[in-house]
C-alpha cells in the first residue's frame, strides 16, 4: 500500500473501531423471558381404591393450534386468542399437563402402574385426554382474568379398544391481579383442581371394577 493510501485509510479505520467499540455500550439487553411451569396433585381423597388397580396406559393430549404451544393464552372475546408477551411455559401446554397428569396418576397410589402411550407397555386401559382450555379469559377491559381449564377424557379398554366411559372437567379460577405471576398462579389452581377430578373419576369408575375387565 503507498504512502497516501496509509494516509487515507487511517482516519477511516479509526473510526470504525470507535463505532464498533460504541455499538457494544448501545445495543439493549434482550428481554429476559420467564419460564413457568405446572404441578401435579399430591393430595388425594382418603377412599380412592388401592394400588391393585389396573395397568392405566397415558395417550398424548390432544388439544387446538390456539392452545398447543408454550405461550400463555389470553382471550378477550369468546372467538378470539391472544398471548401474554415476556413469558412462556416450559413446554407446550398440551405437553406439561400430560406429564402432570400421569405424575398425578401415579401419586395417587390407585394403580398397578401408570405409563405413558409413548413407552409401548401393554396395560389394561388407556385414558386419552383432550385439552379444550388452558388460557386466561378476560369479561372486562381493566380487571383481572379468570383461568379457564378443560378436559374431555376418554377412558378405552384395551385391547378391544373400546370406549367405556367419558367426561369433560372444568374449572375456573380468579387471579389475584392482572400481572402474570398472578394469572399463572391461577392457571395452576385450576389445573389443580381439574386434575384431582380426572384422577378420581379414572380411579372410581365403575368400568374398571375387577368384575367388568
Amino acid at each position: 500500500m503507498s504512502a497516501w493510501l496509509r494516509r487515507c485509510a487511517a482516519p477511516i479505520l479509526a473510526v470504525l473501531a470507535v463505532t464498533a467499540a460504541g455499538c457494544g455500550g448501545l445495543l439493549p439487553t434482550p428481554p429476559q423471558r420467564q419460564l413457568y411451569r405446572v404441578t401435579a396433585v399430591t393430595r388425594f381423597p382418603t377412599d380412592l381404591p388401592s394400588a391393585h388397580g389396573p395397568v392405566l396406559i397415558v395417550g398424548s393430549v390432544a388439544a387446538p393450534g390456539g392452545i398447543d404451544t408454550a405461550r400463555i393464552a389470553l382471550s378477550h372475546t369468546p372467538v378470539s386468542i391472544d398471548y401474554y408477551g415476556g413469558a412462556e411455559w416450559t413446554d407446550r401446554a398440551p405437553t406439561l399437563v400430560h406429564d402432570a397428569l400421569i405424575d398425578s396418576l401415579e401419586n395417587s397410589g390407585a394403580f398397578a402402574a401408570v405409563a405413558a402411550d409413548s413407552l409401548s407397555i401393554s396395560g389394561n386401559y388407556r385414558l386419552e385426554p383432550e385439552l379444550r382450555d388452558f388460557e386466561a379469559v378476560y369479561d372486562s377491559p381493566n380487571g383481572p382474568p379468570r383461568a379457564q381449564v378443560a378436559i374431555m377424557l376418554k377412558l378405552v379398554r384395551l385391547p378391544a379398544q373400546t370406549i367405556v366411559a367419558q367426561t369433560l372437567l372444568r374449572d375456573q379460577e380468579p387471579a389475584a391481579a392482572n400481572a402474570i405471576p398472578q394469572v399463572v398462579a391461577a392457571i395452576n389452581t385450576a389445573l389443580d383442581k381439574v386434575l384431582q377430578q380426572a384422577v378420581t373419576w379414572t380411579a372410581s369408575n365403575a368400568a374398571l371394577s375387577p368384575s367388568r375387565r
